[in-house]
């Protein structure tokens, strides 16, 4: 049986500091040929509620989003669609494959600093490292604070 080790991020706040932490899990399976870098963004942030009295139709933090682009350093690789729920899977999770085939070169550099910036240009305060064959959870879609 072909083992594969996933990589969770488990996000803690104390006192108002926010601390990430990521935990490696062993699980079965899996498609081993795959070297590309994934982003799961869970189905609970997507759908979180929100109230935006200037956009009324918007109801979850994933239509809020709107889209989000990915970089792997300064190369754009791939833009999701947050709010598109026919892009999720079963359980309502939406999963970013970076490096895929079809994605520039650029966007397969081990190592590289990965960041995710919305449709408004506004970058994401979570940031990763592109290891080959590695899923980080992104659950926090919060932006950077303004310089």
């Amino acid at each position: 049986m072909e083992v594969k080790v996933v990589r969770r991020l488990v996000v803690f706040a104390v006192a108002g500091l926010v601390i990430a932490v990521t935990l490696s899990t062993a699980c079965g399976g899996g498609d081993s040929s795959d070297s590309s870098f994934r982003v799961l963004i869970p189905a609970g942030t997507l759908n979180a509620p929100v109230n935006l009295p200037e956009r009324p139709a918007v109801k979850t933090l994933g239509e809020a989003t709107g889209t989000l682009t990915v970089f792997v350093g300064s190369q754009e690789c791939v833009t999701a669609d947050l709010a598109d729920r026919t892009a999720r899977d079963a359980a309502g999770d939406l999963l970013i494959k970076v490096g895929a085939p079809g994605q520039p070169t650029g966007c397969a550099v081990e190592g590289a600093r990965v960041t995710f910036v919305e449709a408004d240009g506004k970058e994401l305060y979570v940031e990763f490292v592109f290891r080959r064959g590695a899923t980080e959870i992104l659950s926090n879609l919060a932006p950077k604070p303004p310089n």
